[in-house]
């Protein structure tokens, strides 16, 4: 059965242009919805969260030319996990051959820093630490760089000072000059 034309043009292609037709008109309705500013309505109020009071933040206790900062640490990395608030710390960062491009080499990154908080979750603890902006820095870049912290604890009596830093071979002249004695 043939349609017969109406005009010039079959039923077919006048449906087709009314559907075309419908849908442009739908798409300017739908434009004008969505990019119309809408209605002035009142902001809404958020009212404000309790705040922990201030005296319970680590952060409270420093002075101004130290800041906290959280380092975490694996629970089987050094001492991390046997560190407790209040203990004094060295952290000492390990940089492998992929990133120092020739040998591996341990640093000192932190030395002697007060431990504020500990919260162990999960296969980590996170220590903060007061540090001095620089040291926090130091932490921060290390971590970035791929550097692997590892933490020691401080006994309470002063210790002679530690080397800044070792190489892998040098460690191994240590060890192997301990083993002669």
């Amino acid at each position: 059965m043939r349609f017969r034309p109406a005009g010039g043009l079959d039923l077919t292609t006048g449906a087709l242009i009314l559907g075309g037709a419908s849908l442009i008109a739908v798409s300017i309705v739908a434009a004008v919805a969505l990019f119309a500013p809408p209605a002035s309505i009142p902001p809404a109020t958020v009212a404000p969260a309790a705040n922990p009071r201030v005296a319970d933040r680590p952060s409270a206790a420093l002075d101004a030319e130290h800041v906290a900062a959280v380092l975490n640490v694996d629970i089987g990395a050094g001492a991390g996990v046997a560190a407790r608030a209040g203990d004094r710390i060295d952290v000492v960062g390990f940089f492998s051959r992929q990133i120092t491009g020739s040998e591996a080499v341990t640093r000192i990154l932190v030395r002697d820093a007060p431990v504020l908080r500990v919260d162990r979750t999960g296969g980590s603890v996170a220590l903060t630490l007061e540090v001095t902006p620089s040291g926090a820095l130091l932490l921060q870049e290390a971590q970035a760089l791929g550097a692997r912290p590892f933490v020691t604890l401080r006994s309470a009596q002063t210790t002679a000072e530690l080397q800044a830093g070792f190489s892998d071979s040098e460690l191994a002249q240590k060890v192997a000059r301990a083993l002669e004695r």
